[in-house]
């Protein structure tokens, strides 16, 4: 619910005629905007820029990599798993962390939401924070392209007027 009381719902519709209303709609717009993630919303991997983000993909997970579980200073425990992700234009490395890692199989299909892109060791990754969504999509299926892989690809940062990575 968009008001957290009904005295206040009751008094933005006393006191601003046809507000709840129009406030409703486009709420459920929204909603239904958000969750009907057509295949023609999405970038193509291979369309990312280093250190680009808000990037919406549907992908499948070709192979899985590195997996391994961080200690952090406070005493938590991180898992992170590495895995090799495709869609019909290229592949990239995928990092995925905690609650993400048990949606990675092997020919799943994932779509990924708000997926940010960064460069470690010269080498671009995509991954999903805290703001964005991994969710396996089960009735899905896309074809891959191996033969461009965007993390073998050498990144460099150059100094210029506006720092950007460019291939090297």
């Amino acid at each position: 619910a968009l008001f957290c009381s009904t005295e206040i719902k009751q008094w933005y519709q006393r006191r601003v005629r046809g507000f709840w209303l129009c406030v409703s709609n486009s709420l459920l717009l929204l909603q239904s905007v958000y969750l009907t993630h057509s295949m023609s919303d999405r970038t193509l991997i291979s369309n990312l820029q280093p250190e680009g983000s808000n990037y919406d993909l549907i992908v499948k997970v070709v192979n899985l990599t590195i997996s391994v579980e961080q200690k952090r200073a406070d005493g938590t425990k991180i898992q992170v798993q590495e895995a090799i992700v495709a869609d019909e234009s290229a592949s990239i490395c995928f990092i995925a962390k905690n609650e993400q890692v048990p949606l990675l199989q092997v020919g799943s299909v994932l779509s990924l939401k708000n997926a940010s892109t960064f460069v470690f060791n010269g080498n671009m990754r995509l991954s999903v924070g805290r703001w964005g969504s991994v969710a396996q999509l089960v009735d899905q299926q896309i074809e891959v392209n191996l033969s461009k892989n965007l993390s073998k690809v050498d990144y460099e940062l150059v100094s210029l007027p506006q720092p950007r990575y460019v291939k090297i």
